[in-house]
């Protein structure tokens, strides 16, 4: 028996005792990524090789994408949370990871309803994982010019665990751009929420150290680099169009 198989078998067998209600029943679309084997194969790389963790995590990521609806989220998010141009995909790092961007200093805390962030970032993720068929991207948390105020490590807390525990093997680097001394403590605990494997993927830089990782021609011009591109949000291809 293959792996790949193995972890089939321990999800079916999960099936078979029945799924809670809530969420219900899983997504016919969610269900096909059981039977993909490259989806399945992601899985386990992400848990090591380890075809019970590999089989749980299966079924909690589907379990998860059933309680957001994940596959209509599009339907969900608030236009003009996408349209702030907080969270955004743009450039790409030197694996060629396309780069999450992540602009903190337009968040206020407490002047945005933090779940419709939420939703702003599972719109990402699941956009970004499709038009790059699964291949890894990499996060990057823009702290240029922030304050305490502009900081939420609950929300930050909260993008981490969902590509910790929903979307496998989809992280190439978690790059930390121009912390503020005063953020060290409270990255210190979201540091502690990984493993060591996950914490070699934490890159903290500069102005003059990120060509190390993004070469100038991706990177924004406000980071020192050669990219004028500012943000405007274009919908999706076939997609559903997010409400107002």
């Amino acid at each position: 028996m293959t792996k790949i198989t193995e972890v089939r078998s321990l999800f079916e067998e999960k099936l078979k005792e029945g799924i809670p209600n809530p969420p219900g029943e899983f997504d016919p679309r969610d269900l096909e990524r059981v039977k993909s084997d490259k989806y399945v194969t992601r899985v386990l790389d992400h848990c090591d090789g380890n075809a019970k963790a590999s089989a749980k995590m299966l079924w909690d990521i589907l379990m998860w994408r059933r309680k957001v609806d994940a596959n209509n989220i599009a339907e969900k998010v608030s236009m003009n949370y996408l349209k702030a141009g907080i969270f955004f995909p743009r450039g790409r790092d030197i694996d060629g990871s396309l780069i999450f961007i992540t602009k903190w200093k337009l968040y206020v805390k407490g002047q945005s309803n933090v779940e419709e962030l939420k939703k702003v970032v599972i719109y990402w993720l699941e956009r970004m994982e499709r038009e790059e068929d699964g291949k890894p991207i990499t996060l990057f948390l823009d702290m240029d010019g922030c304050g305490v105020s502009n900081m939420d490590l609950d929300l930050v807390m909260y993008m981490v665990s969902l590509l910790k525990n929903y979307y496998p093997n989809f992280v190439n680097y978690c790059i930390i751009y121009q912390m503020p001394w005063i953020m060290s403590a409270g990255f210190k605990l979201i540091k502690g929420f990984f493993p060591a494997k996950a914490l070699e993927r934490f890159r903290f830089t500069n102005k003059d150290n990120l060509k190390d990782l993004v070469v100038s021609e991706q990177a924004l011009v406000c980071w020192g680099g050669k990219d004028t591109y500012e943000f405007e949000f274009i919908p999706e291809t076939c997609e559903s169009s997010p409400k107002n």
